[in-house]
């Protein structure tokens, strides 16, 4: 049984070497840890079991701080995944943190990575067709609310998706000329009267970049917003933000 939006695991296998010298595989005492909350509601397990796991292993609390904030930070993505933090949610995530020892500091460092790009992809796809509706305008303030980002992170999240926007569709009118003149030019070395200017214009098209549709090319994956719906895009005015 798998849960927190953990899978279980098994366990590595030793060498021949840490056989002879039974040595343990220090990083099985992560699978262990991590089988040990996929199997358990987080509140039922204790500060106690996870000691008694890395002790097993001869390992400290510090020794093993980079996994733990990494196992937290998947917890933490699949608790928000549905971009709602519940009360049940957060009482499970201070758990997990006080059972896995974490600083507070690493911990909310990790909650702003995960929230902020789980809300910016909310937005990204609220901002596909360049305009915010008022439901969405609702749903973005609700996520923003529930994951108790700051107003200023969430204009900072709004300048940089805007931003985005802005460059794809810029690309798009770039591109869409681009395709226009390639066609030209196709169309100039075959019905061109002189050899020479038939040269010229096969030469000009060979200087293009190649695999340009008679539409629109497909959008880079760089800079491309989460998208709902290809006949919705078009080029309007940049939209209010969203109120924190």
């Amino acid at each position: 049984m798998n849960q927190n939006g953990l899978q279980l695991s098994p366990p590595r296998n030793p060498t021949l070497f840490q056989r002879l010298f039974r040595r343990p595989i220090k990083e099985n005492a992560i699978i262990e840890i991590t089988n040990l909350l996929a199997e358990n509601p987080i509140r039922s397990l204790s500060l106690t079991q996870v000691a008694a796991i890395l002790k097993t292993y001869d390992l400290a609390f510090s020794d093993v701080m980079d996994s733990f904030l990494d196992l937290f930070r998947r917890v933490l993505g699949h608790a928000a995944a549905d971009r709602e933090l519940s009360a049940e949610d957060r009482e499970d995530l201070a758990h997990l943190q006080m059972i896995l020892n974490l600083p507070d500091d690493g911990v909310a460092h990790m909650r702003e990575e995960v929230l902020r790009e789980l809300y910016a992809n909310s937005l990204a796809g609220a901002l596909a067709d360049s305009h915010i509706s008022p439901e969405e305008r609702a749903r973005l303030e609700a996520i923003g609310t529930s994951f108790g980002l700051p107003e200023q992170r969430l204009l900072d999240i709004y300048k940089e998706q805007v931003m985005k926007l802005l460059h794809w569709n810029l690309w798009r009118r770039i591109s869409a000329q681009h395709c226009e003149l390639t066609s030209r030019l196709k169309g100039y070395t075959t019905d061109a009267g002189s050899w020479r200017e038939s040269r010229l214009a096969s030469f000009q098209l060979s200087m293009l970049p190649s695999r340009c549709s008679a539409t629109r090319r497909a959008m880079p994956p760089s800079i491309a917003p989460t998208t709902r719906s290809a006949s919705r895009r078009r080029a309007t005015a940049t939209p209010a933000p969203p109120r924190a």
